[in-house]
């Protein structure tokens, strides 16, 4: 079946397999534990290197290969520059560094890499905003002040109030339809906001603490330690923990429109969006 969708062959299909089945697996485990583990990227990425390097010695191709080195390595080294100013989590940058190892390259869609980057961005966005509208309003006291905030926010009831005109007026020039979208975009960032302070945030008691939660503090997305645990238990009776999106399964949905839509037809949604 991956065969006939795809059209390619059984290389490239195992590694179209193995991505998917992998991107899912960890975004499933990111929704569930917020943590992706770390084997999963690891025997991602060390599974595509040997598929190219078995590829190339059966058919004398050094293409798939080393663009595979090539692709994996810039996408590691974005994914560390995020991670090192705590913009993503360690499992989420090891994941996209992963993908770029596993399928450098896919017949009939040209630029897969370039073209799965800005899908990742695209679908980030959206599971963004269906997250953190889900998690402010999943807890009934974090959504009371987080309505009460926003309705005692001039710049919130300004952005509805010109998001409904513009909309209104795409109806008669549909250029408008994405000044409506950048207002909305403005009023879902104070929203964020607020589901930062009022969900993703919260302090507990050092006794609650577990191994793999984020000392609000911390620069870097990295979980405490058993034995930090214990240390902190000594000196502190209260710590506050953070929170972020359990980005995961956008690498999945990303992955998945990719591969469905090949490159000129994702390019030219894009523009019609826009344009």
């Amino acid at each position: 079946m991956m065969l006939e969708i795809f059209g390619v062959n059984a290389f490239f299909a195992l590694a179209i397999a193995t991505a998917l089945s992998g991107t899912l697996i960890a975004g499933v485990w990111d929704l569930l534990t917020t943590e992706i583990p770390d084997e999963i990227p690891y025997f991602m990425a060390s599974f595509g290197i040997f598929l190219w390097f078995i590829y190339m010695l059966k058919t004398g191709s050094t293409i798939e290969f080393l663009t595979s080195l090539f692709i994996g390595s810039i996408f590691l080294i974005y994914g560390y520059v995020l991670y090192k100013t705590g913009q993503w989590g360690s499992g989420d940058s090891a994941l996209l560094a992963s993908i770029g190892y596993l399928l450098p390259v896919i017949p009939r869609i040209d630029f897969f890499p370039l073209h799965f980057f800005i899908n990742l961005y695209v679908a980030g966005a959206f599971w963004i905003i269906i997250y953190s509208l889900a998690a402010g309003l999943a807890f009934k006291q974090a959504r009371k002040k987080i309505l009460k905030s926003l309705r005692n926010n001039l710049r919130a009831k300004l952005s509805v109030a010109f998001s409904i005109m513009f909309f209104i007026l795409s109806f008669f020039d549909k250029n408008m339809l994405l000044a409506s979208l950048l207002f909305l975009l403005l009023l879902f960032y104070d929203y964020g906001k607020l589901v930062e302070r009022y969900v993703f945030r919260r302090r507990i008691h050092a006794s609650k603490l577990k191994v793999g939660d984020v000392l609000a503090n911390s620069k870097l997305w990295v979980g405490v330690t058993e034995d930090e645990i214990k240390e902190i238990r000594k000196k502190h009776g209260f710590v506050e923990i953070k929170e972020g999106v359990r980005f995961g399964l956008a690498f999945f949905i990303a992955l998945l429109f990719t591969l469905i839509f090949n490159g000129s037809q994702i390019v030219n949604f894009y523009l019609s969006i826009l344009f």
